[in-house]
Parts: C-alpha cells; sequence; structure tokens
C-alpha cells in the first residue's frame, strides 16, 4: 500500500477529487478493520480476499485521483453548438 499512497497531494483539490480522495481514506479504514478482523481469527481466505478487493479499489481510485481533468464550465456556448447543422 505504500506505493500506491505515495504521491504529492495538492491541497487546492477540486470538490471532485476531494470526494475520491474520501473514498481513498474510506477503504484504507476498512483495509485496517479486515486486518484486525484477521488478527482476532476470522476466516483467512475470507479477509485476504476482501484485502484484494479493497487493495483494487485504492489503486483504481489513486488512479482516477492522479489523472488530470481540465474540463470548465462553458458559459454562452450557443454559437455553433447545434450539433444538427453538422
Amino acid at each position: 500500500m505504500r506505493d500506491l499512497t505515495n504521491f504529492e497531494l495538492d491541497f487546492q483539490l477540486a470538490q471532485r477529487k476531494l470526494v475520491e480522495l474520501g473514498q481513498v481514506v474510506s477503504r484504507i479504514y476498512s483495509m485496517q478493520l479486515v486486518a484486525e478482523m484477521a488478527e482476532k481469527g476470522f476466516n483467512k481466505d475470507l479477509t485476504e480476499n476482501a484485502l484484494d478487493v479493497l487493495r483494487q479499489e485504492v489503486a483504481s481510485l489513486i488512479n482516477n485521483l492522479r489523472f488530470e481533468n481540465k474540463t470548465v464550465v462553458v458559459e454562452n456556448y450557443g454559437d455553433k453548438s447545434y450539433w444538427f447543422d453538422l
């Protein structure tokens, strides 16, 4: 997990990126809870599967978080924006 979570974070994130960061943090916290269940004797196969799924989700969410989305709201787009005219 250290390799996945080793990145610089821009503190001026857009709200959608903050949501994705929250999803990453929640998955990592869930991994900690699953690991604690495993330490208490819960089925090893089930906990390993759960951790694998959570790792995959974290990797996917971090990739989304790193992707720079530069879309902006376009105002006054009426000129040449009716696709039927093409």
